[in-house]
C-alpha cells in the first residue's frame, strides 16, 4: 500500500529550464544562482526550495532574482512563463518591495489566513493569483504547506472522497483554481483542506516509511500520480493510530502583523494582472525586520 505513494514520489520529475528565460541577461547577479543548476529536475528541486528559503529568510536583496526563478520554474510550461516573470523581477528590484515580501511571506506560514493570503499576493503583484503565491509559501515551508494547480485540483475532486473526504469543497471553477474574488474564500477553504490531507499522509508515510515526508512530498507524489501514474495512491488512513491534524485547523493561529513596525508600508500594488488561475524548512531565524 505504501509502495504506490513510495514510487510516485520517487519518480517525480517535473522539469524547468530556467536558462530558457529570456531577459534573463538584463539581472547583474545571474537569473540563476550558483548553488542549484539551471535545469530543475525532480533530482535537485529541493536544492532549489534550499535556495529560495535561504534567501527569504536571510533578506538577501542582491539575489532577489530567486523570485523570478521560482515563478519561472512554476509557469515553465505555460503558453507565456516570460511575461509574469518579467513583471516580478521588476516588482523586486526595489529593495522596499523586497523586503515586504520577506515579511508577508513569513507572516502567512506563521499565520495562514486569507487575509494574510490576500496581502501576500497584492504584495506579488499578483491581487487575483492563487498558484504562483501558493508556490512561493510551499517553497518557503514544505514541511507544512503543498502547492495547489490545475493538477492539483483534478485529483482532489476525483479523489476526496475515495480518501474519505466526501463532504470536502472542490476548487472552483472545475479543473482550476480561481483567485478571482468571488471565488477566493471557496478556494482557500479547500486549500485549508488540502493543505491538512498532506500533512496528515506525512505523518503516515514517515511513521511507515522511515523516511521524512513533508507535506510538499506528499503533493509530489499526488502531482506525479495524477500526470503519469499507473495505479491509484493507496488510501493509508484506516491502518494507522496517529492523532492527526483535524481538518479546518489551519485559520485558527493567532494573527502575527509583521507590518507594525514598518513605516510608510507600500500599498501602491501592481495593477489587476492576469489571473493564472490554473498555474499554479529549515529552522527558523529571526531575521525578518526592516532594512
Amino acid at each position: 500500500m505504501v509502495l504506490s505513494w513510495s514510487t510516485a514520489l520517487a519518480n517525480y520529475d517535473y522539469y524547468a529550464d530556467l536558462a530558457k528565460f529570456r531577459d534573463r541577461d538584463e539581472y547583474a547577479c545571474g537569473f540563476t544562482t550558483p548553488s542549484f543548476q539551471a535545469q530543475v529536475n525532480g533530482s535537485n528541486t529541493r536544492i532549489f526550495e534550499d535556495s529560495f528559503r535561504t534567501v527569504i529568510e536571510e533578506q538577501n536583496f542582491p539575489k532577489y532574482s530567486i523570485i523570478g526563478e521560482v515563478c519561472f520554474w512554476k509557469i515553465f510550461t505555460k503558453k507565456d512563463p516570460h511575461s509574469l516573470t518579467k513583471l516580478m523581477l521588476n516588482r523586486f528590484k526595489s529593495s522596499k518591495n523586497f523586503n515586504n515580501f520577506c515579511i508577508s511571506l513569513h507572516n502567512l506560514s506563521e499565520s495562514p489566513t486569507l487575509e494574510n493570503f490576500k496581502d501576500f499576493r497584492k504584495i506579488c503583484g499578483q491581487p487575483h493569483g492563487f498558484a504562483v503565491p501558493i508556490t512561493f509559501l510551499s517553497f518557503f515551508t514544505p514541511d507544512k504547506y503543498p502547492m495547489a494547480d490545475s493538477v492539483i485540483a483534478r485529483w482532489w475532486c476525483n479523489n476526496k472522497e475515495r480518501f474519505g473526504l466526501r463532504s470536502s469543497h472542490e476548487f472552483w471553477p472545475y479543473g482550476m483554481i480561481s483567485g478571482q474574488d468571488e471565488d477566493i474564500e471557496n478556494n482557500w477553504t479547500v486549500f485549508n483542506q488540502w493543505t491538512n490531507f498532506c500533512q496528515k499522509y506525512a505523518s503516515i508515510l514517515t511513521s511507515k516509511t522511515q523516511i521524512n515526508w513533508r507535506a510538499r512530498d506528499v503533493e509530489m507524489a499526488v502531482f506525479h500520480n495524477c500526470q503519469k501514474g499507473l495505479t491509484s495512491l493507496s488510501n493509508l488512513e484506516n491502518t494507522s493510530k496517529l492523532d492527526l491534524p483535524r481538518e479546518g485547523s489551519l485559520d485558527k493561529k493567532s494573527k502575527i502583523n509583521w507590518f507594525e513596525n514598518l513605516n510608510n508600508q507600500n500599498k501602491n500594488y501592481s495593477p489587476k494582472q492576469y489571473p493564472y488561475w490554473s498555474t499554479g524548512s529549515g529552522p527558523k531565524r529571526n531575521v525578518f525586520h526592516k532594512k
